[in-house]
């Protein structure tokens, strides 16, 4: 099966599962869960401890706190309160975007999709895979780089002052992420597994630009190679502007006393009124 009929089928399945299953959608998905970032991080200032029973750990799982598989993405990533505040709106702004994207469906579908595949790699029989901090840190910086590739263009003010682009900024966030495995290889498997909700939607797209990009570079190359053609075949060309029978068929071609082939333009401005030659 072809990439296209695939990408066909995938649409066709998702607007499936909307139908039966858009009305389970939670609206403001992520603004929820920055809410709920806000309140752990008053909880958190009233008795420290209450982060440990929210925090991914796979031996706390395995004893029946299950809680543990999905409440580490309420758990924020700083703990200035200017910073949670900021951390809290732009992700209400995020969930906005993503929303306006995708709808309310979609977008539950790739966070919770996210948070399916980073808890699945925290299971794995191997330490440090998922625990403290870094997993709500990697759960934000997806869905920032999800909100990224949707607006690429879009202008954030770094550190509430620097303007920069939604692009560099992911790119710097997707760099980040590569270097923390290269330094910590075990992560390479929690990185790889909570990136694939986000590889599925937009590696796609990625490939579909290239190839549309590298079509239009071949019509482009064949349109320039097949109008340089044309004028090699005509019969007359002006050596003074390089005007040809076959681009400009109206215009009249004289070869002037000197011996040059020079349009009607080029000779009342080139020979001063000098008559051609027959």
């Amino acid at each position: 099966m072809t990439r296209k009929p695939m990408l066909e089928s995938g649409k066709t399945l998702l607007a499936k599962a909307e139908r039966r299953l858009g009305h389970l959608a939670i609206p403001g998905i992520l603004r929820w869960i920055g809410a709920f970032q806000l309140l752990v991080w008053g909880l958190s200032n009233l008795d420290p401890h209450y982060l440990e029973y929210l925090l991914f750990d796979r031996s706390e799982i395995l004893r029946g706190q299950v809680w543990r598989l999905f409440s580490f993405v309420f758990v924020p990533v700083n703990d200035s309160v200017i910073w949670v505040l900021v951390g809290t709106m732009f992700l209400w702004f995020i969930s906005d975007s993503l929303e306006n994207a995708w709808d309310s469906f979609r977008t539950n579908l790739f966070v919770l999709a996210t948070v399916l595949c980073m808890a699945i790699a925290g299971l794995f029989p191997v330490p440090g895979l998922l625990s403290g901090f870094f997993a709500p840190f990697l759960f934000d910086s997806i869905m920032f780089l999800a909100f990224a590739a949707l607006f690429p263009n879009q202008v954030i003010m770094l550190m509430l002052i620097i303007p920069v682009k939604a692009k560099w900024l992911g790119l710097a966030n997707g760099a980040l992420l590569l270097a923390t495995a290269v330094a910590a290889p075990v992560l390479f498997l929690t990185i790889g597994c909570a990136m694939l909700p986000w590889l599925l939607v937009f590696l796609p797209g990625f490939f579909s630009d290239v190839r549309r990009s590298s079509d239009n570079a071949t019509r482009r190359l064949a349109f320039q190679q097949s109008v340089k053609a044309s004028d090699s075949d005509a019969f007359h060309t002006c050596e003074g502007c390089g005007k040809t029978d076959v681009s400009d068929p109206d215009l009249e071609f004289r070869v002037t006393a000197s011996g040059e082939e020079l349009c009607a333009d080029c000779i009342a401005t080139r020979t001063g009124g000098e008559a051609p030659s027959s």
